[in-house]
Order: C-alpha cells, then sequence, then structure tokens
C-alpha cells in the first residue's frame, strides 16, 4: 500500500492557517476582555455618581429641619456657607431641639474625593463618599428661581430656597486608544484616556 504523508508545502500551509485562527481567536479574547473591563468600569462609575448624588440630596434636603422649634439661631439660618464646590447646612438630626455634633454637615471635593464633613465648635470629622469624583458644582436659588453670585452673601443666605447640584466622575482606570476631551459647566477642560459620567438634580429646601 502506497501511504503518502503531508509535503513540506502542506505542512507549512497548515501551519499558517492555525496560527491565523489561534492569532484571530486571541485577539477576539483580548478584545472582549478590553470591552468587559470597560463596561464594568463604566457600571461603577455611573453607580459611584449616582450613590454619592442620592447621599447629598438626602442631608441638602434636611436643612434648616427644626422640629422642636429651637430659637433662632440654632438652625438658621439652614444654608450656612454656599459656594460653588462646597457647602454647609444645619439640621436637628436627632430632632432634640439642641444643636448637637454632627448636626452641621458640609460637601466638598479635593484629590478627586468626594468629602462629607461633620462639624460642631471647630472640630470637625470628615469622612470619604465617593472616590474618582472629578468636578461638583452647587448652585443656589431663591423661591423665584433666581440664581445667587457665588460665594452666596451671608445676608442672602436665608433667601435659598434651592439648590442644583452637578457632579461628575471619571474612571479610576485610563484606556487606551480612547481620549476624551471637552469642558466642564464651570468652562475649565480636559483632556485624558479616562471615561466620564454626568448627573444633576435640583434639591428644594422643604423646611426654609
Amino acid at each position: 500500500m502506497n501511504k503518502k504523508g503531508l509535503t513540506l508545502v502542506e505542512l507549512l500551509v497548515t501551519l499558517v492557517i492555525l496560527g491565523i485562527v489561534i492569532t484571530s481567536a486571541i485577539s477576539l479574547q483580548l478584545h472582549n476582555q478590553r470591552l468587559y473591563k470597560r463596561e464594568t468600569s463604566l457600571i461603577d462609575l455611573r453607580t459611584n455618581v449616582r450613590g454619592a448624588l442620592d447621599i447629598m440630596v438626602e442631608d441638602l434636603r434636611s436643612a434648616g429641619f427644626n422640629p422642636e422649634e429651637a430659637a433662632a439661631p440654632a438652625f438658621t439660618p439652614g444654608v450656612v456657607d454656599a459656594q460653588s464646590n462646597l457647602i454647609w447646612i444645619r439640621t436637628d438630626a436627632d430632632t432634640d431641639g439642641v444643636y448637637d455634633i454632627g448636626e452641621e454637615i458640609g460637601y466638598s471635593i479635593s484629590g478627586g474625593n468626594l468629602y462629607k464633613n461633620t462639624n460642631m465648635n471647630g472640630v470637625t470629622d470628615t469622612a470619604i463618599i465617593a472616590r474618582g469624583v472629578d468636578y461638583l458644582e452647587f448652585r443656589y436659588m431663591d423661591d423665584k428661581s433666581v440664581e445667587f453670585t457665588r460665594p452666596v452673601a451671608t445676608a442672602s443666605l436665608d433667601s435659598i430656597k434651592t439648590i442644583k447640584i452637578i457632579i461628575i466622575g471619571k474612571t479610576l482606570k485610563r484606556f487606551l486608544n480612547y481620549t476624551e476631551s471637552g469642558n466642564y459647566p464651570d468652562g475649565t477642560s480636559y483632556s485624558d484616556r479616562c471615561y466620564r459620567c454626568w448627573d444633576s438634580t435640583f434639591v428644594k429646601l422643604r423646611n426654609l
């Protein structure tokens, strides 16, 4: 019986085809991994931004909360510092009519972190609420939706009825072959390899 094996040319062709198939499979796997990492980062980013916004909204809505009608100026004005990227409020969180520690609450950002601050008699406690926060802005309006100049003057603090929060987060991871650039609401620009997530809402100060 005449047994004929593969020729050198046939073997080389087979190896080339096999190499193409393996390379394609590896490329597809790497592509899918990059997509998975990107989508996971974006989901984490959106969750982070939305969670931070929800926490701030819940606190800011309580500005001026004074169920025991404690005498002024205990919780008046409810907003005690109103700047573009920093805010402090007062609220009777435990409803005892007394200005207790932790009942003055503030929010600010620094180094890509969103901080929640509590203060009493000059003693401040600071906690990181969210990481990867690239921009935070507060805008303040009166009962006719007229926006105040920031920082809001002390004499106008008790006229604040609505606060708009703008928060922008960005992925902690940088992505190859991707560039995102643009301008923030205050006009400052950005350009890097991170994805961003924008969110905003209006907070009605129901106690003021």
